[in-house]
């Protein structure tokens, strides 16, 4: 059997590591959401609404699917929703935990964006690439 060795990634020059300061006198300083703290918030599951907007709407048996895989694996990530309680994302989550009953959900307030952002938002959100949904079979253990 052929034996494989990780390669160490080369470590990082002065010249390219970037410190606190450097960040503060940069470019992403005027980006201060892209490095704000990400603080997940329990809330009552009334207290948050689907958007009118959707992209996508689930079918029958995809939220059949997402059920059950929310009971084998849990929850693991909380839905986005703007400072009035408006999903951004997580439709489909939001959707599960109502029909299994339960009273709260994990949040994140998407804060700092106008309405049109928030439209751009919730489209490229939508859009991006996605894992392939056969990937969950390849990474049960034999």
């Amino acid at each position: 059997m052929k034996k494989y060795t990780a390669r160490k990634a080369p470590l990082a020059t002065s010249s390219t590591a970037l410190t606190p300061v450097d960040l503060e006198n940069s470019a992403v300083s005027s980006l201060p959401s892209l490095f704000s703290k990400l603080v997940i918030v329990y809330k009552n599951i009334e207290d948050v609404k689907p958007s009118p907007r959707r992209v996508r709407r689930p079918n029958k048996g995809q939220l059949e699917g997402f059920i059950s895989r929310l009971r084998r694996f849990g929850l693991h990530y909380p839905i986005l929703i703007t400072d009035d309680g408006e999903i951004v994302d997580g439709h489909l989550l939001y959707e599960a935990l109502l029909a299994l009953g339960e009273k709260q959900i994990a949040t994140l307030t998407v804060t700092g964006l106008s309405h049109v952002e928030i439209r751009a938002l919730r489209i490229w959100i939508t859009r991006r690439p996605r894992a392939p949904s056969g990937i969950l079979m390849r990474l049960r253990p034999n």
